[in-house]
């Protein structure tokens, strides 16, 4: 019995730790091409289905994509999928952001846990850029 209810908590907890890929809303490379060419600043993202962190990160991406989404390209890459992209930008780890200019270059990034004050003052840095 006691190996019954081992293997039972084990299932939770990695059920708790994972979410279902239809849950996170991933946009293509062709999405994140397009977003550099628009002329427009852009918020990049690497992200994962299985990162605790990307998970609490994504209302908050949602929130500024609702805000300031008419102004800020923001696009969320699929860390797994995207791997090569991924290693062009030295990224090592999810979630990891990075900052266009609307000339498409690199102006910033960061990674990790970010309160929403702090991700939605760089998101007006970014467009004062």
């Amino acid at each position: 019995m006691p190996r019954v209810v081992a293997v039972l908590l084990l299932v939770v907890l990695v059920a708790a730790c994972t979410t279902e890929e239809g849950k996170m809303n991933f946009d293509s490379r062709k999405d994140y091409e397009a977003a550099l060419k628009s002329g427009k600043p852009t918020v990049l993202e690497f992200s994962a289905t299985w990162c605790k962190i990307c998970v609490q990160m994504q209302p908050v991406v949602e929130k500024m994509k609702t805000k300031y989404g008419d102004r800020v390209n923001f696009v969320v890459l699929n860390f797994d999928r995207e791997r090569s992209l991924a290693g062009e930008y030295g990224v090592m780890g999810t979630p990891t952001f990075i900052l266009f200019n609307a000339s498409g270059d690199v102006v910033g990034g960061a990674v990790g846990y970010i309160p929403e004050d702090r991700f939605e003052e760089m998101v007006v840095q970014l467009l004062e850029k």
